[in-house]
């Protein structure tokens, strides 16, 4: 046990393994890359696609190792009472704010792209609004576990998808066509640095909703910068292997027909064929990544919510009222695809800087 902050001692079923820890980086970076960054990626650079992946990954080790210093601070404050303390309570309070928006608009963002995804390919006769509503229920009920709790489920799925990928990953070589990778260079320079700058933002903004963790509640003993290094490369290079293999599957002409390429990528798996369906099975690996991106950003509104309204309760209410929201903000602001479209495309990158 571990004393915390109001002198009473921190139960160990309230910490998170490092492991629970790192899981975060896996499942929340490929939610936001695979579901909405790819597809900016694919019209900005093309086919050099698989080149704004590295010279992003390289861009994304600034704000990375920012992060490291801001999950590492010497009084192990998460991200809001940091902010309070190093800019003062007014300005301190807007960055929170601004925070807590971003998360919460690329929340609904990403629940939409998800919720549309299933309903045209799966349940095109049932409502959008019934499958968020579908999505959220479990999405709110984890939230309003403790964080160990939220990482335990972090850690499944990340075991689920990491043998997922390599089922996937056999099953698709056959349908790989290397000539879909060239010419290379066919982009200008800005374009691709302009893809890389979207890739390096859809890896590294999703991995400061971590730092609502506190790191007084992660176990220290197995605590490595250099580990947590390695799994986000880790994590980026899987990434890239998805985006290299949509290309060499579809090529980057079929790819621009679909508004969701990496989804229809495996739906091309052609293993064990004796099962029947499980391409379907395989394209939706990636709602497990969504639903810990919404349960993550749930539980970060509501803490923040609970240290503005100052009052010492369990963040329950506080986690069901912000995934109501979310699901409100989802139903009746995003109200058609081509306006999303046109959302992500101009702003997308812009909300993610401010993040």
């Amino acid at each position: 046990m571990q004393q915390n902050d109001n002198g009473t001692m921190l139960q160990d079923v309230e910490r998170v393994s490092f492991f629970g820890y790192q899981s975060f980086i896996f499942t929340l970076i490929r939610a936001l890359t695979i579901s909405i960054g790819s597809y900016l990626m694919f019209k900005i650079s093309q086919v050099d696609t698989h080149i704004s992946t590295l010279v992003g990954f390289l861009i994304a080790l600034i704000p990375f190792a920012m992060f490291m210093t801001i999950s590492k601070n010497k009084d192990e404050l998460d991200i809001l009472d940091l902010n309070v303390k190093l800019f003062g309570k007014l300005f301190g309070n807007i960055l929170n704010v601004i925070l807590n928006i971003v998360f919460l608009f690329l929340g609904c963002l990403i629940l939409y792209v998800i919720t549309q995804y299933i309903d045209i390919q799966y349940i095109p006769d049932t409502s959008s609004k019934y499958v968020k509503v579908l999505i959220m229920m479990p999405v709110i009920y984890a939230a309003t576990k403790n964080i160990a709790t939220i990482a335990r489920i972090s850690q499944v799925v990340l075991f689920i998808n990491a043998g997922i990928f390599i089922l996937s990953l056999f099953g698709l070589i056959s349908e790989f066509s290397y000539d879909n990778l060239l010419p290379v260079f066919s982009m200008d320079i800005k374009s691709i640095l302009k893809s890389s700058l979207i890739f390096a933002l859809s890896i590294s903004t999703p991995i400061f909703l971590m730092t609502i963790i506190p790191q007084k509640q992660v176990v220290k003993k197995e605590y490595s910068k250099k580990k947590m290094l390695v799994f986000f490369t880790a994590s980026v290079i899987i990434i890239a292997i998805v985006i290299v293999t949509t290309i060499l599957i579809l090529g980057i002409d079929v790819i621009n027909i679909y508004r969701y390429p990496i989804y229809m990528a495996l739906r091309q798996f052609s293993i064990f064929t004796i099962i029947e369906r499980l391409e379907r099975f395989l394209s939706l690996q990636f709602l497990g990544d969504v639903m810990i991106y919404l349960i993550l950003t749930v539980h970060f509104v509501a803490v923040s919510l609970k240290k503005v309204i100052k009052i010492n309760k369990k963040e329950n209410y506080f986690s069901i009222f912000v995934g109501i929201i979310l699901l409100l903000l989802a139903m009746f602001v995003f109200k058609n695809t081509v306006m999303v479209n046109k959302l992500i495309e101009k702003y997308y990158m812009y909300i993610l800087l401010l993040g």
